[in-house]
């Protein structure tokens, strides 16, 4: 990566060397009500916003449980995700992250707003398995009756691999509360420390997305869209891309990191496509017709081992709607020149090019149906060896937002379950023989 001085990567972004999670840095002070037993406060951050960790691993939350859907109705075998305690939904914040890991584990990162504690507003950031326990905890409190001047939030990127990120609005100092706050910054480090590192701190109006891999950590700024790729040390880092380097002038989001590579989509209307950054390479369109508005991809995901995206197609470039929409694959690459792509099924007409990555895993690639015309949410599951698909609907009462990861046996959706925001796991073999290829 290319040197920066060390501590300063930006004019509004500062970074963190390693190590600044060793220890609060505030004079103690008594723990409020609501901190769980054997848990310390966190003081790296702010002394005016103080969180909360587990002291110890057997002071982690309890592993959390998966109970069967409330809608008999669905005809398919449906988990959501519940409390420990309680068994009732597992309430979460909008931005949960997902990440199926080689060995074909998987782990998540949520947060969950607890109001069980009269008169206090818990936020809980958790880091867990799929199936098993709890591998990160930390914990904001506030009182109820108060507007919180700062937060911990999650992004879609917030875990990867072994490693995970949380952002943080506001500082306590800073004048307004978390949300208007111009104090910003993000903790992170390997799930299974208690104690996260402070990675960088920066000053709003520039507004920063974080994501990570075990390779490094990556910032996404608006509003010039400025992507930048840092080492875990956070003491170099290297441009990725911006809009005023992109060739179209493109904006981009949406990064997926696999080893030392990135790939990200570019988009700004009428053009859509898919870029690649890599150490030794730079940056490169990936999946891309620069200067083409009649051919485009976008939605590109990948495990590391097989890729999937949507590529759409039009002849009037006036018209927002493609004339055919398809969902593509091939076997990962970083080469360009070395994509051998294939059709795997065809989308709807409506259907976006342009949208959350398509979540691959296990040979499946699964995504939210677009065109569905179900407000309830449609899913479309294939296989990508041969095209053969599945195509599943929400209900009122368990409705589908957005498919975060897919595994050998199941696909992991946030939802809404009686109107609260959670995860959903759909057993893939309960869907039936599914549709050959179309």
């Amino acid at each position: 990566m290319t040197s920066t001085a060390s501590g300063k990567t930006s004019s509004d972004l500062t970074t963190v060397p390693a190590g600044g999670g060793s220890g609060s840095k505030c004079k103690p002070e008594p723990l409020p009500a609501g901190v769980p037993a054997g848990w310390i406060e966190y003081g790296n951050w702010s002394c005016s916003c103080r969180f909360y960790v587990p002291g110890s691993r057997d002071a982690l939350p309890k592993p959390l449980v998966w109970q069967t859907c409330p809608d008999a109705s669905l005809g398919y075998s449906c988990k959501y995700l519940a409390s420990a305690d309680t068994s009732g939904v597992y309430s979460i914040g909008v931005y949960p992250s997902f990440k199926l890991l080689k060995n074909g584990a998987a782990v998540f990162a949520i947060n969950h707003p607890d109001e069980d504690v009269p008169g206090l507003l818990r936020n809980t950031h958790l880091v867990a398995d799929l199936d098993g326990a709890t591998r990160f905890a930390m914990m904001q409190i506030t009182q109820a009756t108060v507007e919180p001047r700062c937060a911990l939030r999650t992004t879609t990127g917030s875990v990867g691999d072994t490693r995970h990120i949380i952002e943080v609005d506001g500082d306590g100092v800073a004048p307004g509360n978390w949300n208007t706050s111009a104090a910003r910054g993000a903790l992170g480090g390997d799930i299974d420390v208690l104690m996260p590192d402070v990675l960088a701190r920066y000053n709003a109006p520039s507004v920063y997305e974080w994501s990570c891999n075990a390779a490094m950590v990556v910032s996404s700024r608006t509003p010039d869209f400025e992507m930048r790729a840092y080492p875990w040390s956070m003491n170099t880092s290297e441009v990725v891309t911006s809009a005023a380097l992109d060739p179209d002038k493109l904006a981009n989001h949406d990064p997926v990191l696999v080893g030392d590579s990135i790939f990200y989509q570019a988009n700004n209307d009428p053009y859509e496509g898919i870029d690649i950054w890599t150490p030794k390479e730079g940056t490169r369109p990936f999946i891309r017709w620069v200067g083409d508005a009649t051919r485009e991809a976008g939605s590109f995901g990948t495990d590391g081992i097989d890729m999937a995206w949507r590529y759409g197609e039009r002849s009037d470039i006036s018209l927002r709607d493609y004339s055919k929409v398809t969902l593509m694959t091939a076997k990962f690459t970083t080469d360009p020149n070395g994509v051998k792509a294939k059709p795997v099924r065809a989308l709807s007409e409506g259907d976006h090019v342009a949208g959350k990555p398509v979540a691959v895993g296990c040979g499946f690639a699964a995504s939210t149906n677009d065109a569905g015309g179900e407000m309830w949410g449609v899913i479309l599951l294939a296989r990508l060896a041969d095209g053969r698909n599945w195509s599943f609907k929400g209900t009122k009462t368990v409705r589908y937002d957005r498919v975060l990861g897919v595994t050998c046996k199941e696909v992991v959706i946030a939802s809404i379950v009686q109107q609260q925001t959670t995860l959903v796991r759909v057993a893939i073999d309960s869907l039936g023989q599914g549709e050959p290829a179309q």
